[in-house]
């Protein structure tokens, strides 16, 4: 980065980037997912930062394993109840491996906004991720 574009850094919307990994109990064959749950707090006065999650299978046997869809509440006990109530979380897009939604951060007061993202299995399976964002708004 030249020195002369310091301020280049400071963007509309902010990216984090997650990634996620599908795997096999060896013992009971359940499949969970794996990453990084500890909670992501977003500064007050941080813009809206895009949350972006890319899923690695690592189940053995290979198992068709997929996101599905995303529950979402603000300011609730975590995991969040089926469906997407939040005002927080916004722009969910929905691939096979790929999924993200942004993170408006733009309460008034402090919260803690609960998600989790669904999959299914091609066994039937419907493993789920649930982390939580602290939002400290604007």
């Amino acid at each position: 980065m030249r020195q002369d574009q310091s301020d280049v850094l400071e963007k509309d919307v902010l990216n984090m980037s997650l990634e996620l990994t599908a795997k096999t109990n060896d013992e009971t064959g359940e499949v969970w997912i794996d990453g990084d749950k500890a909670t992501k707090k977003l500064e007050k006065g941080t813009p809206p930062t895009s949350f972006e999650f890319t899923l690695k299978n690592k189940t053995k046997p290979k198992l068709t394993v997929a996101f599905s869809s995303l529950d979402a509440q603000d300011n609730v006990q975590c995991p969040p109840a089926s469906g997407s109530t939040s005002e927080q979380i916004t722009s969910v897009v929905i691939g096979t491996d790929t999924a993200s939604f942004v993170d408006q951060n733009n309460n008034t007061s402090p919260m803690t906004v609960c998600y989790q993202w669904n999959f299914t299995c091609s066994d039937g399976q419907t493993p789920a991720f649930d982390p939580v964002i602290d939002n400290r708004g604007r």
